[in-house]
């Protein structure tokens, strides 16, 4: 989609050969909109691993059940907002492996 100033402009990533929609940002802060990060698209045949990282490469959230979505907490409590690493290895139906960023603001 392109923008009045002719440039692309796009919030969302979309890996086509599977369907799925992968927004690049969220805002957890309870307003109830766009409150949680979750990749959209997976079927039920789907087997998926998401892992999101922080920008030293420690391990903030990881998840093997697609539909499940990060709420933008660590261990200690809400993360920081910045930018964190997403990367999706997809199991099944095919073996693929997926990287990209993912904006937290608060």
């Amino acid at each position: 989609m392109k923008n009045n100033n002719s440039c692309i402009d796009s919030d969302t990533i979309v890996l086509n050969e599977l369907g799925l929609y992968i927004p690049n940002a969220f805002t957890p802060d309870g307003d109830g909109l766009n409150d949680v990060f979750r990749i959209q698209g997976f079927t039920a045949e789907t087997e998926a691993r998401l892992q999101i990282f922080d920008r030293w490469g420690g391990m903030v959230f990881e998840t093997s059940l697609p539909g499940n979505g990060w709420e933008g907490n660590c261990k200690s409590g809400p993360c920081n907002e910045g930018t964190y690493v997403w990367i999706i290895q997809i199991i099944s139906p095919l073996k693929k492996v997926f990287s990209g960023t993912i904006l937290l603001i608060r």
